[in-house]
């Protein structure tokens, strides 16, 4: 495997040994992933709670129409 990052430090391709690409990310402007793609795979996109650091995901969506909400509670 070889692996290829962003001028800013993000992985953003991992390519097999045959040298096919089998992960591709992107990122938004705060470092976060924001979709990935698996070689012949759907692309996967993320939504964030909001555009502080640290901000978790709250929606996760797939080209194949695969949906997931995420909610999270305070700690005690």
């Amino acid at each position: 495997m070889r692996y290829h990052y962003s001028p800013l430090g993000n992985l953003i391709a991992v390519h097999a040994r045959d040298g096919q690409r089998a992960r591709q990310y992107s990122y938004d402007s705060a470092h976060r992933m924001v979709a990935h793609r698996v070689r012949s795979g759907p692309q996967h996109s993320y939504r964030y709670e909001d555009d502080r650091p640290g901000a978790r995901v709250v929606e996760h969506h797939n080209e194949e129409g695969l949906s997931y909400t995420f909610t999270y509670q305070d700690a005690l």
